[in-house]
């Protein structure tokens, strides 16, 4: 932080204040990322504004702005600054995800579904969004996609945690119980400090009548509890 104010009052010094305002803007992003690291968002907020005035057409200013507002759940200025970060910048996957994110965390399931959409078009390759877009599809009582998005997040992070809880419930309601304990199996070999996790896998066991192995993982889940 120091550096940052230090750097900023020599250039005041040097330059005055109107000359090298790019350098300066700069300057004040730096600093807004270090209060946003000691979870000073108020004073984050005021450098990324100050950054913006001094360079109104640097995407990633508008974006990171837009990011603190949305973990504040200020959705609407978020959602303000994300166009913002879009309009002047070449496409980019990252602020697709954060639009779709704000438009999800809002309830506006369709504009969610087009921006997660137009991210996957720049990136395929990002299983969180098809965790996302399921968790969606399920809210929309579309099973068929909702499973076939968590299909495609577990193809591209086979040992995604959530992807395959999720996926276990929804293979459980439909009575495939075989397929919801492959899901569980795994999800313990990579995770197995949960209790809840245990807990899932014995109402498995219980569907299948497996008696022994439902009170075996809850002992499991009572011990994860004990340790924790």
């Amino acid at each position: 932080m120091a550096l940052c104010q230090e750097g900023y009052a020599l250039l005041t010094r040097e330059l005055g204040e109107d000359r090298h305002t790019l350098h300066r803007s700069v300057l004040q992003y730096n600093t807004a990322q270090v209060y946003v690291m000691l979870d000073r968002t108020e004073d984050a907020l005021v450098h990324y504004r100050k950054s913006i005035e001094m360079d109104p057409y640097y995407s990633e200013y508008y974006n990171e702005s837009a990011n603190i507002l949305q973990r504040e759940e200020r959705f609407e200025e978020a959602l303000e600054l994300y166009e913002s970060a879009a309009r002047y910048s070449a496409p980019y996957p990252e602020v697709h995800f954060n639009r779709g994110v704000c438009h999800s965390r809002l309830g506006e399931w369709e504009q969610a579904l087009a921006f997660f959409e137009l991210s996957l078009e720049l990136n395929p390759a990002q299983p969180e969004i098809h965790v996302l877009r399921a968790e969606i599809h399920e809210e929309l009582d579309d099973a068929e996609r909702a499973l076939a998005d968590y299909d495609a997040a577990i193809a591209l992070a086979a040992d995604s945690v959530p992807a395959r809880v999720n996926r276990a419930v929804m293979h459980f309601g439909r009575g495939s119980y075989d397929l919801a304990l492959s899901d569980m199996d795994h999800v313990i070999a990579i995770d197995g400090g949960q209790a809840g996790h245990y807990e899932n896998r014995a109402e498995i066991h219980k569907a299948m009548r497996q008696d022994e192995l439902y009170r075996l993982d809850l002992d499991r889940a009572e011990a994860c509890r004990e340790t924790a």
